[in-house]
């Protein structure tokens, strides 16, 4: 089912407003308080992605930038470092409109099993599942509660045309 105009005004209300701009200088605040005519546009950015089942090639690219960790370290030594990645705001969205839709098939079809929904949400006794996606070989990853819930959902999610 394609996304609908509704879902990606949510999901451009969740993104935090004050965020730092990723490579390509947009932020969300400038997504947020762009108007309908842009929200127009974005939407059908995103119903050609979703259409041709693959990102585009600029949303593999990140800016990574380093923060001191503070304390008594010595700031000309790489280990007193953290990095972060910034990544492109609208690869922040589209995967805020897939979560979203994972969220809502798991809880619909009750995937979580009821032991496991407390530490679905602590992260602990997750199953990892790694795919790369062509042509870009960019890694994508999703998180599961035990390999039977993962390996029947993943039945359903084409990830691009050349995975299905």
């Amino acid at each position: 089912m394609r996304p609908t105009r509704e879902e990606i005004q949510i999901q451009l209300k969740r993104l935090p407003s004050d965020k730092a701009a990723c490579p390509d200088s947009i932020t969300n605040r400038i997504l947020q308080t762009s108007g309908e005519r842009a929200v127009d546009m974005i939407y059908m950015y995103m119903l050609i992605i979703w259409e041709v089942q693959t990102y585009p090639g600029a949303w593999a690219l990140a800016l990574m930038q380093p923060i001191y960790k503070c304390g008594e370290k010595d700031r000309h030594c790489p280990s007193s470092y953290r990095g972060i990645y910034l990544l492109n705001t609208l690869t922040k969205l589209f995967e805020g409109l897939i979560e979203s839709r994972l969220s809502q098939f798991t809880e619909k079809f009750t995937l979580l099993r009821q032991h496991n929904k407390a530490h679905a949400q602590a992260d602990k006794y997750m199953m990892p599942y790694t795919r790369t996606l062509p042509p870009y070989n960019r890694t994508s990853r999703m998180v599961f509660p035990d390999t039977v819930a993962s390996s029947t959902l993943l039945q359903h999610i084409p990830l691009s045309a050349e995975t299905d």
